[in-house]
């Protein structure tokens, strides 16, 4: 398990958040909704508990759903469009936060990630030796399955 205390920018720097908590997991999405977000093959998401992120200036941020409830409520930076945090419907207490990876400022600190997810979606073939999710259910359920992993994992720490 990994505790992060990083600062994550945008692209462009207006937009930003400060992550302090336990990482519940880390994963590369290749979700068509990702790849037009991100504008590349696949994101690298990293999972926190929402009370861990904390957003520099909201109102430098919009947010909006990609499709019907449930679906994650992602927030892009209004000057750039680059991702910056995206949240779960409901109560933040039990909600999560998604995070883009390669905002943080010290990226090579951080526990590599450990699935692809959609990878039926992939417009690009990768070779690595990590599983590859195919489908929706079966790629939603390696997600929770990871959550509940870090999240029963920082329990222990507590």
């Amino acid at each position: 398990m990994t505790i992060v205390n990083q600062r994550s920018v945008c692209a462009c720097g207006a937009s930003g958040t400060h992550v302090h908590g336990v990482l519940l997991a880390r994963f590369f999405c290749h979700c068509t909704i990702c790849q037009s977000l991100y504008k590349r093959p696949w994101a690298d998401v990293m999972v926190f508990r929402p009370g861990a992120i904390t957003v520099s200036d909201p109102n430098r941020l919009a947010f909006r759903r990609y499709r019907s409830l449930p679906a994650l409520n992602r927030g892009v930076c209004s000057a750039c469009g680059s991702p910056v945090v995206a949240l779960t419907p409901g109560p933040s207490a039990s909600g999560l936060g998604f995070m883009p990876a390669g905002t943080f400022e010290n990226p090579g600190e951080l526990p590599p990630p450990t699935h692809h997810i959609f990878y039926d979606r992939r417009v690009a073939d990768v070779d690595d030796a990590l599983p590859k999710i195919h489908g929706y259910w079966r790629s939603e359920l390696a997600v929770g399955s990871l959550v509940v992993r870090g999240l029963l994992a920082a329990r222990k720490l507590s």
